[in-house]
C-alpha cells in the first residue's frame, strides 16, 4: 500500500510563514500559505495513494481537509515528527511512504508518481530544495537514524540525510523551491500576485 504524509500548518495569521511575513506582514503571508495549500491540494487529489494530512496543532477550519484524515504530529523536533508519522504507515502496513510539506509552488501528480515508481527500485528518494533542505522524502522502511542529528532549517539538511542513507540506494529527484524568504516569493509571480490583487 502506498501512502503520501502531508505536513501542514494551522493556517492562521501569525503562525505560517514567519519569515516571509517579517517582509510582507502577517496576512499577506497567510494569504501566500493558501495559495500554497491550494497547489499541495490540487497535487495529490488525483493520487492513488492513501493521503494522510499531519498538523502542527489543531486546525481551525477543518474543511480545508475535509477530504483526509488529519492528526497531529508527534515529537519534540522536525525529525521526531517525520519519524513517527512514517512509524504510522509502518504500523498500517503501508511498504511505500512519501513525506512532503505544503510550502512547494512546483509540486504537482507527476513529481509525486514519480517518486513512488522510484521506491518500487530505490530504497530511499529524495527530492532536494534549492536552499539546501529537501522538499520531499520517500522510504520503502525507516532506515536508523536517518532523521536525528539533523541540522533542521540549515542549508546542510540534504547533504547531513544524504550521509544518512549512503549505505542505501538512492534516487534523487530534480531540485525545487519552497518558500520560505520574500526572495523564495519573488521567483513566484503568480504567488505574488496574491499578495498584490
Amino acid at each position: 500500500m502506498k501512502r503520501l504524509i502531508v505536513f501542514v500548518k494551522n493556517p492562521v495569521a501569525g503562525k505560517v510563514k514567519t519569515r516571509l511575513a517579517k517582509d510582507i506582514g502577517d496576512q499577506n503571508a497567510l494569504k501566500v500559505y493558501h495559495a500554497l495549500l491550494a497547489i499541495t491540494l490540487d497535487a495529490i487529489q488525483e493520487l492513488d495513494a492513501e493521503v494522510a494530512i499531519y498538523s502542527n496543532e489543531p486546525i481551525d477550519d477543518l474543511s480545508l481537509f475535509s477530504a483526509y484524515p488529519t492528526s497531529i504530529q508527534k515529537g519534540k523536533n522536525l525529525g521526531e515528527r517525520m519519524h513517527n508519522a512514517f512509524k504510522d504507515g509502518l504500523q498500517k502496513g503501508c511498504q511505500k511512504q512519501i513525506l512532503i510539506g505544503s510550502d512547494l509552488p512546483e509540486i504537482n501528480d507527476d513529481i509525486l508518481n514519480k517518486a513512488f515508481l522510484s521506491l518500487n527500485k530505490y530504497d530511499v528518494v529524495i527530492g532536494p530544495a534549492h536552499d539546501g533542505g529537501y522538499y520531499l522524502i520517500g522510504l520503502n522502511s525507516v532506515p536508523f537514524g536517518i532523521f536525528e542529528n539533523i541540522s533542521w532549517s540549515t542549508n546542510t539538511v540534504f547533504q547531513q540525510t544524504l550521509n544518512k542513507v549512503s549505505t542505501l540506494n538512492t534516487c534523487i529527484l530534480a531540485p525545487k523551491s519552497d518558500i520560505d524568504t520574500f526572495k523564495d516569493l519573488q521567483n513566484f509571480k503568480h504567488l505574488l500576485n496574491t499578495v498584490y490583487d
